[in-house]
């Protein structure tokens, strides 16, 4: 037995160990797969689009920019932004949080989003996306089931 354990021994010191994985490989990464998703075709291998895009899809103002996507909160910037270029060539936190514009980060990133699908030539159509409606009844216990509010016994029981 010890022999047999010995033997194993001085074979693998004989043989050269295998090179250790690195974590950080130099090797370059695994590209993906060609079939990817046909809602994002569109933006593979695509030089970037311009940075104030041209007006498309009837929307030729700020105002109408700001309308079509549907939050009452922004309607409140088409004073602010008057010109085409003025939107579509400010900072993205310098000039929004500073002036108090749009303190709500939620609203922010949404009108962020917008602008860069708008001037990647999607319609706002497609990517607006309105205020959600709030709750009809508060939480979410047996007694609350698919908006409706169970009294008594519970529908499916049967006592014996």
């Amino acid at each position: 037995m010890s022999l047999t354990r010995s033997l194993r021994q001085l074979l693998s010191l004989s043989r050269p160990a295998p090179p250790r994985q690195s974590h950080y490989s130099t090797a370059p990464t695994q590209t993906p797969s060609p079939a990817q998703p046909a809602k994002f075709a569109r933006f593979i291998r695509k030089p970037p689009p311009p940075r104030i895009p041209k007006p498309h899809h009837g929307i030729e103002t700020v105002e109408a920019f700001l309308e079509s996507l549907r939050r009452p909160s922004l309607l409140a910037l088409a004073n602010k932004f008057t010109e085409w270029d003025q939107l579509f060539s400010l900072e993205p936190k310098t000039q929004l949080v500073k002036d108090g514009t749009l303190s709500v980060p939620k609203e922010r990133r949404y009108l962020l989003r917008c602008m860069e699908l708008f001037r990647h030539g999607l319609d706002p159509k497609e990517f607006a996306v309105g205020v959600r409606k709030p709750k009809k009844f508060r939480g979410w216990g047996p007694r609350v089931q698919h908006g409706k509010r169970l009294r008594g016994k519970p529908a499916g029981r049967v006592t014996i």
